[in-house]
């Protein structure tokens, strides 16, 4: 019955270095929770989230992988079929900024397919207002990510700051491309009954499609 209850499935992946707030970030926004304690992730975990987008049901795969050399054999498993990448670094730590440029563009470069999207993601906002821990300008953030063709986000999952929001805007973004040229294949739910792909009713809604 879960399998006939979307019309798409969206695969997207979170990366960044280590402790820089991914899994916490998906903590907030899959169960509005948030530990002040949290333990890193094991190997690779995913979770998945159903959201409407006009009259389309899409469900939201979203992966964390932790880069160690222990789960490396999982990294071509982990990036193939996803259409977006969110990439994470700490506002309070210059170094997890500057590998968006040395590791993870490289990586993505790589391993995924040649039509990926990216949404930059600074987070740990609350640290860096509260407490003056600010180690990278947002101005420079945001003029690296207009240069690259990302979406930027500076969030806090202490306090739901921007989490939500970055998820729904950039999942919208795939499926607008979709919709709108076909620059990307999403999957359609083949359990569906209904699904979009067999049903040309659906045909004069493709673009015109936003979220609720």
């Amino acid at each position: 019955m879960e399998a006939q209850l979307f019309d798409y499935q969206i695969k997207t992946c979170i990366i960044g270095n280590e402790w820089c707030g991914k899994s916490s970030f998906l903590l907030r926004f899959f169960d509005q929770e948030f530990y002040s304690q949290s333990i890193g992730t094991i190997g690779v975990d995913f979770k998945t989230k159903r959201i409407e987008m006009n009259d389309f049901i899409v469900r939201i795969q979203l992966w964390d992988q932790i880069k160690t050399n222990r789960f490396q054999r999982n990294t071509n498993y982990f990036y193939r079929g996803a259409y977006l990448f969110f990439i994470c670094y700490d506002i309070t730590d210059l170094g997890s900024f500057l590998d968006v440029e040395k590791v993870w563009i490289p990586t993505l470069e790589r391993y995924a397919r040649a039509d990926f999207m990216v949404t930059l993601i600074g987070t740990k906002l609350d640290k860096a207002d509260l407490y003056s821990e600010r180690k990278v300008p947002y101005e420079i953030a945001k003029k690296y990510a207009e240069e690259h063709n990302m979406e930027f986000y500076e969030t806090s999952s202490k306090y739901d700051i921007n989490v939500n929001q970055s998820v729904i805007n950039s999942t919208f973004r795939v499926f607008k491309s979709y919709f709108e040229n076909k620059e990307i294949d999403i999957a359609p739910n083949i359990n569906k009954n209904n699904s979009i792909s067999n049903n040309s009713n659906n045909n004069n809604k493709k673009k015109n499609c936003k979220i609720n």
